[in-house]
């Protein structure tokens, strides 16, 4: 049956902690993003920096936060407000240093970290919720912010899932607001936060059958990937300072 389409407001609530306590399962899965990993790692030690903390906001699987812990020593905290993620990650590295809380009232004093990180997380807020997101990943970190989000030029990718989310049919997710990076970094500037570089990372199931398809002729999109990834990866990320 073809549910009438809900507002985004309708899907911003469709998550609750209950909801998104859903998403993870039984056993932890490992889907480090080693864009936003190395990313981290270059601006924690950026100034001679060789203590680092470092802050990932809605945390979800873990593994981005567990490989800056286990493999670089890094002082670090997750954070999520799903009890059943933490638990898994808690499982996974039980010595690493977890918070559940909401991401609009973090509970931590002003510039506590010098990298605050999130992905997937700042596209499913709006309106006032998502000024609350932005001020406090901003109040607590010392250095950089860095935002990782859906790329709107994603086309098959946003298509697909504003269709789904449309009609009601097998989306779980909640609403996602997808950016381009000049979005993006305009969503950082009205805040204070000045960008200094971005990345994008991922195919969507278009442009993967489209790269396997040049492979066969000893073609690829990799080659496209750093200057012109922001215009078909899956994901975009932009590296803010605070002033």
């Amino acid at each position: 049956m073809i549910m009438l389409p809900r507002s985004k407001l309708d899907y911003v609530k469709q998550l609750s902690r209950n909801g998104w306590n859903k998403c993870y399962g039984d056993r932890w899965t490992d889907n480090m993003h080693s864009e936003i990993v190395e990313t981290v790692k270059r601006f924690a030690y950026a100034d001679g920096n060789n203590h680092p903390t470092v802050l990932e906001i809605g945390t979800g699987s873990g593994s981005d936060i567990i490989h800056l812990y286990e493999t670089m020593g890094m002082e670090v905290c997750g954070l999520d407000y799903a009890p059943n993620a933490l638990r898994l990650i808690h499982e996974r590295s039980p010595d690493m240093q977890l918070c559940e809380a909401d991401a609009r009232h973090l509970p931590f004093p002003d510039e506590s970290f010098d990298i605050v990180f999130s992905q997937g997380l700042v596209e499913h807020y709006l309106d006032d919720k998502l000024d609350q997101l932005m001020r406090e990943q901003i109040r607590v970190a010392e250095r950089y912010v860095i935002i990782d989000v859906p790329n709107f030029w994603a086309l098959y990718y946003t298509l697909k899932k504003h269709l789904l989310i449309a009609f009601d049919h097998g989306w779980d997710f909640g609403w996602e607001t997808e950016y381009t990076e000049h979005e993006l970094e305009q969503l950082g500037s009205r805040y204070g936060l000045t960008p200094i570089c971005s990345y994008s990372w991922g195919y969507d199931g278009l442009t993967r059958r489209i790269n396997k398809l040049l492979h066969f002729f000893r073609l690829g999109l990799e080659i496209l990937e750093e200057d012109y990834g922001k215009y078909f990866q899956m994901s975009i990320g932009v590296v803010f300072q605070k002033s």
